[in-house]
């Protein structure tokens, strides 16, 4: 009886020893709740960017300045203008000389003729348009102009209206805002294929960019290539300073990921195309593709070439 109560005791000492939980359920334990307590502190702060984002976009972030022109060039058959005159409005426009037109922003001249591709202008109704008109000159004064394309007699030809000031209170951020589809497909082509190849298929993060990145600086030596996608460009731009620390990296790369939930990439890519600095014209910033494009080239962002 006194044997059989020894091992009865053994045997239950024995089962509480192993029952009792060892290192490996202790430390999967503390991962467990290690693991949710970082994904519910990633959680806050995602969903804190995300409001971050949503108050400083909530108002017209892309506003233009008020801009000033002056009255714009009109022609028409009996004005009292000299070639040389029409010419010198052209090139303060941005005009490019040619030996003969091809495209808007052009002008060809001869023996008192001038052959102009006029920039889109509002008519009447609104619309824009474009046509390449011939102007023929007799003493100083506009005798006919005339279609090329159709050969028909025009009345009055008016060019766009020279820019003479903007008004704007605050810092001042110049930019011509258009909308995606007004861009040329070969500026955005470009762009991604430069900028961020992998814009379509990430989530404001390309880990392998930012591999290449780092593997090229090791092999230099100093920092020859970055890793930021569009999104972060944009973020920097838009929220950021250009500080390089580590926690600004991060603040980069948490608001790049709120802002790839909260807008598509045709809007992400919209905004980064009208918002990104591109130069500086005394005191005014110059912003976005479109006005970057009026201000190096004289001519419109539609109207470039390769």
């Amino acid at each position: 009886m006194a044997k059989r109560a020894k091992t009865r005791r053994r045997s239950r000492s024995r089962n509480r020893k192993n029952t009792r939980p060892g290192f490996g359920h202790f430390l999967l334990f503390i991962t467990t709740r290690l693991v949710a307590g970082l994904a519910f502190v990633f959680i806050v702060v995602l969903v804190y960017f995300d409001y971050e984002i949503q108050q400083r976009l909530a108002g017209n972030l892309q506003s233009e300045p008020a801009h000033v022109y002056a009255r714009p060039l009109e022609l028409s058959s009996g004005s009292s203008i000299r070639p040389a005159l029409v010419i010198r409005n052209l090139q303060r426009q941005g005009y490019k000389h040619t030996d003969q037109i091809a495209e808007p922003g052009e002008f060809a001249s001869g023996n008192q003729t001038i052959d102009i591709f006029v920039r889109p202008v509002a008519n009447i109704e609104g619309l824009k348009v474009s046509r390449a008109i011939r102007i023929k000159f007799t003493d100083h004064r506009v005798t006919s102009l005339v279609d090329h394309a159709s050969g028909d007699v025009v009345e009055k030809v008016t060019l766009e209206p020279p820019l003479i000031g903007s008004l704007q209170l605050g810092s001042y951020k110049d930019r011509i805002a258009l909308k995606l589809h007004q861009m040329p497909e070969l500026l955005i082509r470009s762009l991604l294929a430069m900028e961020d190849r992998n814009f379509e298929s990430h989530y404001g993060i390309d880990p392998k960019a930012v591999a290449r990145a780092v593997w090229s600086n090791v092999r230099e030596g100093k920092t020859i290539q970055g890793g930021s996608t569009i999104t972060q460009q944009l973020v920097k731009n838009l929220f950021l300073g250009p500080e390089r620390t580590l926690a600004r990296k991060i603040t980069e790369a948490m608001m790049s990921l709120a802002l790839e939930l909260r807008f598509s990439k045709a809007e992400i890519l919209e905004l980064y195309l009208n918002e990104i600095f591109l130069g500086q014209s005394g005191n005014r910033a110059v912003h976005g593709f479109a006005l970057a494009s009026e201000y190096f080239f004289g001519r419109s962002v539609t109207t470039l070439k390769l």
